[in-house]
């Protein structure tokens, strides 16, 4: 889910995923700690709509089992309130990765 989100979202092919999860920049920051304060620093750069797709994004991950297990739904609302996404917002965003999960369901048969 995680691959199939960001090769859409930044126009990249399969071989562009593996190599950039592979090594460089983002790897080495990916290994530390996450910084919180930092990413609170970070919170009012971007535009709304980035930050929103963001977060449906998370959603798409946490559904992505089918289920939403209580620490995904908070630990999503944590990283809203971080980068200034409003409850309107989030669950909005919410709703809409549950309809796509379950269009991908009715599609798939399942």
């Amino acid at each position: 889910m995680i691959q199939s989100l960001l090769t859409r979202r930044f126009d990249l092919t399969a071989d562009e995923f593996v190599r950039l999860m592979a090594g460089g920049r983002g790897t080495e920051q990916a290994d530390g700690a996450i910084a919180w304060p930092h990413f609170r620093h970070q919170r009012h750069h971007g535009h709304g709509a980035a930050r929103v797709e963001l977060i449906g994004m998370l959603w798409d991950v946490a559904y992505a089992d089918g289920t939403l297990h209580p620490d995904e739904d908070l630990l999503i609302r944590r990283i809203a309130g971080l980068i200034s996404v409003g409850d309107r917002d989030r669950v909005i965003a919410r709703k809409q990765a549950q309809s796509r999960r379950e269009g991908e369901e009715r599609s798939s048969g399942a």
